[in-house]
């Protein structure tokens, strides 16, 4: 909705909803909120987290047994209204793989023997492509490697 506001009252509500959401999703430093946020030209989105989503995304999209609320090494809090129950998110090649509207701050995921398969890809290529769109993200620089 926000590029085909009707007029620049609208598109500055659009931008001020879509950058309070953000807000509000920012602790999870989920790859396509922060792409979404920078569709509203701001300056102030975290491109960092959103690199960081991407690199540490496992590629094999598929849903393996997880288990890591037993983890010495994560600082827990009491949960609040996210669910949230660590201090800081897991990498997302450490928890479970879900989309971007579920919970990252899920430590554990059990059932169907083991693994199932989840996605064909879209929660990877839909943060990474409109990166690439609003030029965000750059293309992938290739490295030569010395003989």
């Amino acid at each position: 909705l926000y590029k085909y506001a009707f007029n620049d009252s609208l598109r500055t509500k659009y931008k001020e909803a879509i950058i309070d959401h953000w807000q509000a999703e920012r602790p999870e430093k989920e790859g396509a909120w922060n792409i979404m946020t920078a569709l509203t030209g701001t300056q102030q989105f975290d491109l960092e987290e959103a690199v960081w989503y991407l690199r540490e995304h496992p590629l094999d999209m598929v849903t393996w047994d997880i288990m890591n609320s037993h983890r010495k090494d994560l600082e827990f809090i009491t949960p609040n209204f996210r669910m949230q129950t660590t201090r800081e998110v897991l990498p997302p090649d450490e928890r479970p793989v879900q989309r971007h509207n579920g919970n990252m701050f899920r430590l554990d995921k059990t059932g169907n023997d083991g693994g199932e398969e989840y996605s064909a890809g879209d929660i990877w290529l839909l943060p990474y492509w409109m990166g690439r769109y609003l030029e965000v993200i750059s293309p992938p620089v290739m490295e030569t490697i010395p003989n």
